[in-house]
């Protein structure tokens, strides 16, 4: 049953959003976070973020701009002890996008370690986030577009849930996510299955931790160049890919989510 505290928050003057914390599901068993707009269409595509804020293991948080403490693994932590990680980082803002939508957050102690542990395969994360959809009072979630975004570890979670042929999933979004092979040929498999329908892929990299992996990423075969520019796009009539690689440092691990958390002019020339 969801558990939803009123939080309501004024981002812009059209656009007033609540907050739910929900508690363990059958499917993960750590509590989430639900955002949603007060005011919006009928059916919203729901999306999904795996974000990698950490905490010590005595519950200290890793960086205290942006994290917040979470120190007994048996306590569900309160709404308000999860404003400061989901304000800082801007995660409100998917409600008031041009393409507004229903933001999951599962939480997750350590180092992604809960996603590791509950959300093990496709049909996994599936069950997860249509679990909290139908929870939602009020709302009727578009089952049938499905958003993923990562941010940091997360993007290892993607290996592991990631179905190439599910079409329902249309757009993913990478905040310095990508360490590893797996993950990069995940969403090149992704990318290529250009039969179905128009998919979309935005990957940052800030870090060179990321760039390697980042940079790995194809586009119908074809490798994404090294930008000269901060920014290089690839699309075709069934797919796009936007590869950022932040060159200046005016960007960080941490203030790429917040930067680019909400649309900024996605297919505009």
């Amino acid at each position: 049953m969801l558990e939803c505290q009123s939080h309501i928050s004024e981002t812009k003057a059209s656009c007033s959003f609540r907050v739910c914390l929900m508690d363990a599901t059958e499917s993960y068993g750590r509590p989430s976070l639900v955002f949603y707009p007060l005011k919006a269409p009928p059916y919203l595509p729901i999306r999904v973020h795996l974000h990698g804020w950490t905490q010590e293991s005595l519950g200290e948080p890793r960086n205290e701009d942006y994290d917040f403490p979470w120190p007994d693994a048996g306590k569900t932590p309160s709404l308000d002890e999860t404003a400061k990680f989901w304000s800082a980082y801007g995660l409100h803002r998917a409600t008031c996008a041009g393409n507004p939508e229903i933001l999951i957050v599962p939480l997750s102690r350590g180092h992604n370690d809960d996603h590791l542990t509950y959300l093990t395969s496709p049909e996994k994360f599936a069950s997860y986030y249509m679990e909290i959809a139908t929870g939602l009072s009020g709302m009727v979630p578009d089952s049938n577009e499905v958003h993923l975004s990562v941010h940091s570890g997360g993007g290892k979670i993607l290996a592991q849930i990631l179905d190439p042929d599910d079409s329902s999933i249309k757009r993913i979004k990478i905040f310095d996510g990508i360490y590893d092979a797996a993950t990069s040929t995940r969403l090149n498999k992704w990318l290529a299955r250009t039969h179905a329908s128009r998919r979309e892929l935005e990957v940052y990299s800030v870090t060179q931790a990321t760039y390697l992996y980042s940079n790995a990423v194809t586009f119908n075969g074809v490798k994404s160049r090294d930008p000269v520019q901060p920014v290089a796009w690839t699309r075709n009539p069934t797919t796009s890919l936007r590869f950022e690689w932040v060159l200046d440092g005016s960007i960080d691990h941490y203030t790429i989510v917040p930067s680019r958390f909400a649309d900024q002019g996605w297919n505009e020339e």
